[in-house]
């Protein structure tokens, strides 16, 4: 690449980094709510930035959205958004800030927004992550069969997560995993986005980054920044399609997760404070936890022999873990040439391995060395903010439904009562050069 092209490269990253993340510079104190919220957006300047929305939104984009306690508002063929209006909410016609109807809203985006709004004191226990789920896939299909049909009216069926597509359809696992989200979570708010969805998302929302977001060569490196930047705006949870929850969201942290702890044997982590005055801003799982016996055969697999979960995270809006995690892939689009991007590992650009790098980076300002606490055990940490909850948490059945060449690492089988969310390991992207 010529000095000239690698400078615009720098150019145009550099200005993603410095413009795109502080744009959004999140107010708290711009909208008064009944429970001030740690993060929101600026009443006016997010009004400015969706308010063509209104006028953009096409026939094709209306959706239903349906009430958990009562029939749907709108019936349509094409869902892409449950939200539940519940007593213990605001009222989101007495002071929505937002021009549009926080009833019927036309898009995904302006649906987060009312979710946005109506969870601003409706968080995970324990943390202040709205109760949001968000949810990626190339088109709504299989969220509209499950909005349509009552909660828990279908179980999950197992026969299904691991059958093959039949032609030009998704893969059954897709329904079956938004199934199993739904059935756990009926009065979370649920948020499919769509390929479309997201372009309008970054576009409206973060519009310094958007010229670098198109330049993406493949999906998956879409869907990874994708999901940094929906919940640093928006906050709460975001999970792959090929995941199944198996425990509710709320029910995510117990006790033993969140108690005190001692780092090397003889001293506290600076700054720990218990979850009460210290809201948890970040849950993350562990993805491997490579036995030290094994050496550095890791190094062929992973970019850390104690590697953090990507497919299933949750954060509140604003979170430092989300930012250092959308600088760290700027960095890597920086550093690797343009014409390498198609070819480029995404689990390295911008996937798995910016973001461990990004929490490793967090744990080390805190005093703590995430690689010292190899065979993690059962119980979660934390630091910060930030919580870590052990491996069988989100990767549960390693050895069991998945060999690995390092055996289970510690995590218990499926069935475990401390099995949050289980992964499918579909990897869909890995067959696909888009």
């Amino acid at each position: 690449m010529s000095r000239a092209r690698r400078f615009l490269v720098f150019a145009v990253v550099c200005g993603a980094l410095v413009y795109g993340l502080r744009e959004f510079a999140p107010d708290p104190g711009s909208v008064k709510w009944e429970s001030e919220p740690r993060w929101y957006p600026q009443k006016q300047s997010m009004a400015d930035k969706v308010s063509p929305i209104k006028d953009a939104a096409s026939p094709s984009m209306v959706n239903q959205v349906r009430n958990v306690e009562g029939p749907s508002v709108t019936e349509t063929t094409d869902i892409r958004w449950i939200i539940p209006y519940t007593q213990n909410k605001p009222d989101p016609k007495s002071s929505f800030p937002y021009s549009f109807d926080p009833k019927n809203p036309k898009s995904t985006l302006e649906a987060a927004l009312v979710a946005s709004y109506l969870t601003t004191s409706d968080f995970i226990p324990r943390t202040s992550i709205p109760r949001i789920i968000h949810y990626t896939w190339k088109n709504a299909d299989a969220f509209t069969r499950i909005a349509n049909e009552p909660v828990g009216a279908r179980s999950v069926d197992e026969g299904l997560l691991y059958a093959e597509a039949e032609d030009k359809k998704d893969p059954p696992h897709v329904e079956e995993s938004l199934r199993s989200w739904r059935n756990k979570n009926p009065t979370a708010v649920h948020l499919m986005w769509t390929d479309d969805d997201a372009d309008e998302f970054v576009k409206k929302m973060h519009p310094g980054i958007y010229h670098l977001f198109r330049m993406l060569p493949r999906k998956v490196l879409k869907a990874d920044m994708f999901r940094y930047l929906v919940l640093h705006t928006f906050g709460g949870v975001y999970t792959d399609v090929d995941t199944v929850c198996l425990k509710p969201i709320d029910e995510w942290i117990l006790q033993k997760d969140i108690k005190s702890w001692l780092y090397e044997g003889s001293r506290a982590i600076p700054g720990y404070n218990p979850p009460e005055t210290n809201p948890i801003s970040t849950i993350v799982g562990v993805e491997t936890d490579v036995p030290i016996s094994y050496g550095d055969k890791w190094k062929s697999y992973y970019r850390k022999p104690l590697q953090l979960c990507q497919w299933t995270f949750a954060a509140a809006p604003g979170s430092r873990i989300m930012a250092d995690v959308l600088h760290n892939v700027l960095v890597n689009l920086r550093t690797t040439p343009v014409d390498a991007w198609p070819t480029s590992d995404p689990t390295y650009l911008t996937g798995p391995a910016p973001w461990t790098d990004a929490i490793y980076g967090f744990a080390l300002e805190h005093g703590v060395d995430l690689e010292r606490l190899r065979g993690y055990g059962d119980e979660g940490r934390m630091f910060g903010d930030v919580l870590i909850l052990p491996i069988t948490a989100f990767s549960p059945g390693l050895g069991q439904v998945l060999s690995t060449d390092f055996g289970s690492m510690g995590a218990k089988r499926l069935d475990s009562p401390e099995a949050r969310v289980r992964h499918l390991w579909k990897s869909v992207w890995r067959g696909s050069k888009d």
